[in-house]
């Protein structure tokens, strides 16, 4: 029985940084062998105007959510942005199993 595993890491790769993380797509892309797998990520863009916007894709066989916020000179209101983007794109994921990077 396939088991649905959602991934939720801070590196990945995106189109602000196409090889952040590269090693975590590896490692998804094995577990998807033999499991249903969705990746959710998270990152900040100093050059957008919406305050989120959510990209999803599928590549090699894994279902990828980007969330992307507009970054600004805040830290603080960058991790703000970051817990929303990660809420939002939690929505509608229901995965069995659960793995942190």
């Amino acid at each position: 029985m396939r088991k649905k595993i959602l991934f939720i890491s801070s590196w990945y790769p995106s189109k602000v940084d196409p090889t952040n993380g590269n090693f975590v797509q590896r490692h998804a892309e094995v577990v998807a062998l033999k499991n249903d797998v969705e990746v959710l990520h998270a990152v900040g863009c100093t050059t957008q105007k919406e305050p989120y916007i959510m990209e999803k894709t599928e590549v090699n066989g894994i279902t990828t959510t980007i969330v992307y916020y507009k970054a600004t000179a805040l830290p603080a209101l960058n991790f703000i942005s970051d817990g929303g983007a990660y809420q939002k794109g939690w929505r509608g994921i229901k995965p069995s199993r659960l793995g942190a990077r």
